[in-house]
């Protein structure tokens, strides 16, 4: 980081602006640590600085170090101001996590020296986090980087003092590390740690890898300012903000980032480094010891995730104008799914039902007011559900009531100044509700509940809320003086060359005295908030969809991985996404099948639906000017997304376990192979839907065999869903799969149950009142178990657990709890029995050997169980 020009402190409404920022941080000596204070579950400290360098801007002469041990997994670190005045995520957006034991009773232990202050985190032997200079490597040298495509990047000045952030060569001067000091000034923290070479650590998103799943540890940078990157880059920030990292060794652990601020955090060979735009360092560490426990630790952090309604399950699909231009068109979609026997859940609206794309109107040109009501109400009549978008800027217009019922309570964002701030999105000039007003809620859940009044819409699609904003300012709105807010010391890696540029200026006005710039990262999220408060009204289980995303998003809304591309390495691209979103406690994730920008080839659509059929979200989403990739469109593609939707549906008991697992303890529907298998060490080309079922889709173009990891620990077998045959490995743990067009390999794992509706119906209302299956595998020694949740799949009423143990040719159904189960199960299918079955027995009920399959050992029994009630089957 080189020198750069000294600026004179000066005074803009308060305001301080361009403070003396030199860059050079390599003669900090830090802070001394001083009057500790350590009891049996915290410490107390103070920090004051040892001589004020000001690099980035005005350094805090006094912190204050407060030390938790919060439960025997979660030790809290947290070091502020002692005046108390940089900005804290509030209580009611983000609440902190709480708790207290014992350090004694604590896997993590704090560790630290006086002077100059660093401290390390260890469990048991081993350093996890370590702040300590001497032990973290450091890189004058700036690395070159490279556009998306490959090309240099372009030069970027800093405006203010002619300081290159990236040279004329392409090199830049923020990845060098020449020292690795605490810094704590108003608009600039930074923290490093060191870690092991190589490294595995996975997080830090949202953000589409180069490397994958797994971050690289020679250089990633990691970017949190939440942006419509217009599309989906690679390797920069995305649509949203998550400071939490899973660090993969021998054990696992996590750490997470309790701070809206922009930041980048920077990954070099042996080093991680916080350089975060204000606040504090409130830091939490989870000890694991397995990755599933760190992300199951973690959801203390963010909160559990939100039960589904039953039919966010479904399958979705929309399209930004062509056919869904139209009430009409959109119907005729609708009926083309039908007559092509497809099922369709969910119908989807974009701008198309607006008027002027303003929200909550209705286009009279093709979405008049009567008639779009009657069609949702023909929806429901077939048992479908309708969702339309909502984007968050609120169009300027005089004699829209949204807008003028809004600025008569000066709901909206507002300058410097005290003015409405005024941007450019879909219906031209537009302005911003402002989430820390006392009335914005209020007005918010007004006009969604006027519009629902309207159109009897089943959920909200909630977009562009990073916020994104198209022109700052809007023509014909004055340029606004600038303050250090807006230009801060240290540039993050934003994407745009400005944290103003496509968003609100950081330096806007928010009703609570905050500013635009400390809770960016959270705009977003605080508007699921706000219209969750409002569908609660409506139902239980409100269903959001949103793209801005920040922790705790998943306590509310479901989340889609933002405007991919029609290209089999956007389709690939799709599995670190969904992943990514299981760590952060957000499952309900998914992309736009098929791509949003661009024209699916038959052959990308029909692997690609099949391969989102096994995502939680599950939507085909396109843009304007695209060509159409509804499924009937293709003879083949119909065949393949019926058969995986109708296996989805079947799914259904399963995937509504797996969410309600994810409600109670945190636990990821979806999760990598290394997980629960510790030896693989491949990252993204598979995954496991729970721990039952493994997913190994055909990623290539022209690929008709896929080769894929069988991991077989502890006697693991792995049978292939639908045909019931072994996979057998090779040496390496891997097999070759035959995969033609039209087919995904998925295998269920050895010792699993796998509860069922046996018939899929066109809509899961309609399939939920089905009878029940099972699908049980036995493992070597003839066991299998799982425990099933069953409730209504709307409301947060009574559930009933099902727990299923397999073992000596028995099958013990143990049934507790006060939902009342309106369905049988009427069918078991047993896989990997030794002899075919001469004696069925089940009590005094019908229990009966209806198929055998000898070359895969598979029986088929009918049953008639209440699984209100426990039972027993038997067979000899």
């Amino acid at each position: 980081m080189s020198r750069g020009i000294p600026h004179p402190q000066t005074s803009f409404n308060g305001l301080l602006v361009m403070p003396y920022r030199s860059r050079d941080i390599t003669g900090y000596a830090g802070y001394n640590l001083t009057n500790v204070k350590c009891g049996k579950t915290s410490l107390t400290g103070e920090l004051r600085l040892t001589a004020a360098q000001h690099a980035f801007g005005q350094d805090i002469d006094e912190l204050v170090l407060l030390v938790e041990a919060q439960d025997a997994k979660r030790l809290h670190v947290h070091i502020y101001d002692k005046a108390e005045k940089q900005y804290q995520i509030p209580q009611d957006v983000l609440a902190q996590p709480t708790g207290s034991v014992e350090f004694s009773s604590c896997d993590l232990t704090f560790n630290y020296e006086h002077s100059p202050f660093t401290f390390w985190i260890t469990r048991g032997s081993e350093v996890l986090f370590d702040t300590r200079p001497s032990n973290i490597p450091i890189y004058k040298d700036a690395v070159k980087v490279t556009t998306t495509g490959g090309t240099p990047a372009e030069p970027f000045t800093d405006p203010d003092d002619d300081i290159p952030f990236i040279d004329a060569d392409g090199n830049d001067t923020r990845t060098r590390m020449p020292a690795h000091p605490l810094i704590f000034s108003d608009q600039y923290i930074q923290l490093s740690t060191a870690l092991p070479s190589p490294a595995n650590i996975f997080g830090l998103g949202e953000v589409i890898s180069s490397s994958g799943f797994r971050r690289d540890d020679e250089l990633t940078i990691a970017t949190m300012w939440n942006r419509d990157s217009g599309g989906s880059p690679t390797n920069q920030t995305l649509y949203g903000s998550h400071p939490f990292y899973l660090d993969v060794r021998e054990q696992s652990h996590g750490v997470a980032l309790r701070n809206s601020h922009g930041m980048d955090v920077i990954m070099r060979s042996g080093v991680l480094e916080y350089r975060i735009l204000g606040g504090t360092l409130d830091l939490y560490f989870f000890a694991g010891p397995t990755p599933l426990a760190v992300v199951e630790q973690y959801s203390a952090f963010t909160g559990k995730p939100t039960q589904m309604p039953y039919w966010a399950f479904g399958y979705h699909m929309l399209r930004w104008e062509g056919a869904f231009k139209t009430i009409d068109g959109v119907k005729e979609v609708v009926e083309n799914m039908r007559k092509a026997d497809i099922p369709y859940e969910v119908i989807w609206s974009d701008l198309d039902h607006m008027d002027g794309r303003k929200n909550w109107t209705c286009n009279p040109d093709g979405f008049e007011p009567l008639k779009f009501r009657e069609f949702v109400e023909w929806l429901h009549d077939h048992h479908q559900r309708f969702v339309p978008l909502v984007d968050v800027a609120v169009g300027k217009v005089e004699g829209y009531a949204p807008y003028e019922d809004g600025a008569q309570d000066d709901v909206f964002v507002h300058t410097a100044d005290g003015s409405e701030f005024v941007g450019r999105v879909w219906p031209g000039a537009t302005v911003f509700p402002d989430w820390t007003h006392s009335k914005t809620i209020e007005w918010w859940t007004k006009q969604n509940a006027k519009f629902h009044a309207k159109v009897p819409f089943d959920g909200l699609w909630l977009d562009m809320n990073e916020p994104a904003n198209f022109s700052n300012p809007a023509p014909g709105v004055p340029v606004l003086v600038e303050d250090n807010l807006d230009s801060p010391p240290y540039a993050v890696h934003d994407g745009w060359k400005g944290l103003k540029r496509m968003s609100i200026n950081p330096s806007a006005k928010n009703a609570d005295g905050s500013r635009h710039y400390h809770m960016h990262n959270t705009y977003g999220y605080r508007e699921n908030l706000a219209t969750r408060k409002g569908l609660l009204e409506l139902s239980d289980r409100p269903f959001i969809l949103s793209r801005s995303s920040f922790p705790g998003l998943g306590q509310v809304s479901a989340h889609w991985l933002g405007d991919n591309y029609s290209t089999w390495q956007s389709m690939r691209d799709s599995i670190q996404g969904v992943l990514q979103f299981q760590l952060y406690q957000v499952p309900m994730t998914g992309p736009d099948a098929c791509g949003f920008a661009g024209t699916a080839t038959e052959e990308l659509a029909n692997r690609w639906l099949q391969l989102a059929a096994f995502y939680p979200f599950y939507r085909n989403h396109n843009a304007d000017g695209a060509g159409d990739q509804f499924p009937y469109l293709w003879p083949g593609v119909a065949d393949a997304t019926r058969k995986v939707i109708k296996a989805r549906y079947s799914l259904l008991p399963y995937w509504e376990t797996l969410f309600k697992e994810a409600h109670l303890h945190g636990t990821p529907p979806l999760r990598p192979l290394f997980f629960d298998f510790p030896s693989v060490k491949q990252y993204d080309a598979q995954f496991l839907v729970g721990s039952s079922l493994l997913v190994t889709p055909v990623l290539h173009e022209g690929a008709t065999k896929v080769r894929g990891h069988f991991p077989s620990d502890n006697g693991t077998q792995w049978r292939h869903w639908w045909t019931h045959e072994l996979v057998v490995p090779g040496n390496d743990g891997t097999a070759e799969l035959d995969a033609p067009l039209g087919e995904i390999p998925v295998h269920v794992r050895s010792g699993s149950v796998v509860l069922i509706y046996n018939e899929p119906k066109y809509t899961l209302k309609e399939t939920r009142e089905g009878s029940y299956g099972l699908v049980i595998h036995l493992n070597a020694e003839g066991e299998a178990q799982s425990v099933y949740h069953v409730d209504d799949g709307l409301t947060n009423g009574p559930c009933t657990t099902v727990e299923v143990r397999a073992s000596g040719g028995k099958i013990a159904l143990l049934s507790s709890g006060d939902y009342n189960v309106p369905t049988l199960l009427t069918s078991v299918k047993i896989l990997n029995v030794e002899n075919r079955p001469v004696a069925v027995r089940c009590g005094d009920l019908c229990c009966n050997l209806s198929q055998w399959e000898g070359k895969t050992g598979t029986a088929w029994l009918e049953t008639a169980i209440d699984l209100n009630k426990s039972a027993l089957i038997a067979w000899a």
